[in-house]
Order: C-alpha cells, then sequence, then structure tokens
C-alpha cells in the first residue's frame, strides 16, 4: 500500500522533486531490504536539499546500509561524519553510531579499531549489552592480537546479565 501511494505521489506531483517525499520513499526501501533503491532514494534527497532536516538520520541509515552492501570505507566515511558536526550530532544517538562504526571495523577485521569503538560506547553506558557481546567475540577471535578467552567470558557473561 505505502509503496503504491509513493508511485501516485509521484505521478502526480508537478514537481517530484521534494525531498520529504525521497526520504519516505527511502525509509520504505530500507524498511524492506531493498538496499540500492533506499541507497539511492536517499542520495537523492541529500542532492536536492543538502541541509535537509533530517540529515542525520539519513546518513546514520545510509553508513548502515553501506555496512550492508560491503562498501566498508564509504560506510566508516558517513559515520564518521555524524561525529565531526557537535552541535547536529548531539541530537543523534553517539552510542548507536559509535557502535555501528565498531561493527564496521569488526567486519574489516581491524580488530583493534572495532574494539576501540566499542570501547567508547562502554564510556558512557558500562552495561550496552551488544558491545559486551561483540566485545566478547572480539576478544574469543584467535587471530586478534589481544586474545584472552578469560576477558572473553567476563564480558559475554555481563552482557547476558545487562
Amino acid at each position: 500500500k505505502a509503496y503504491g501511494a509513493y508511485q501516485q505521489a509521484l505521478f502526480h506531483l508537478p514537481n517530484p522533486k521534494e525531498p520529504k517525499l525521497w526520504y519516505g520513499i527511502g525509509i520504505l526501501y530500507d524498511r524492506y531490504g531493498s538496499l540500492d533503491h533506499a541507497e539511492e532514494a536517499f542520495s537523492q534527497v541529500m542532492r536536492m536539499e543538502p541541509k535537509f532536516e533530517k540529515a542525520n538520520e539519513i546518513y546514520f541509515r545510509l553508513g548502515i546500509i553501506y555496512k550492508q552492501q560491503q562498501k566498508y570505507d564509504q560506510s566508516l566515511e558517513v559515520s564518521l561524519s555524524l561525529c565531526i558536526d557537535d552541535d547536529d550530532f548531539r541530537h543523534f544517538n553517539f552510542l548507536d553510531i559509535w557502535f555501528q562504526i565498531g561493527h564496521v571495523y569488526e567486519q574489516q577485521k581491524n580488530f583493534i579499531s572495532a574494539k576501540e569503538a566499542y570501547e567508547r560506547v562502554l564510556t558512557d553506558n558500562p552495561n550496552h549489552a551488544k558491545v559486551l557481546q561483540q566485545l566478547g567475540w572480539l576478544y574469543h577471535q584467535q587471530s586478534a592480537s589481544f586474545t584472552n578467552q578469560d576477558l572473553a567470558i567476563t564480558y559475554l557473561t555481563k552482557s547476558l546479565e545487562s
């Protein structure tokens, strides 16, 4: 139904280059896992209106989309850009962004940077269950230079208790 409504809006609007319309289309595509279409819709919004009111949310979503598409460098670029402008950044969830950054580093097998990103989250929220779980997994990795099974068990146990 939503897809049909957006198609009708595109067809009937005198100016289909309305950022809010394309934002909604991006959300719809993202929700249904059509990542390429979501990426294009969100990118279109930012081309039309670089100061779009939900730009940070779009960049956050693009960071996740790029991660899912295995475009890790693009994901990091977009996610890290959210950390630069402190005034806008305060409106967004610091912990979610750093969790995503850590997860991208982890996918790239850059375990040290992943660990640092996750630890940054724990500084503000020492009981963040997902971060504790990921850190436990990182310490369990045999290929990580900081492998430590005791710490892995500690983090994993704490994640279950959180």
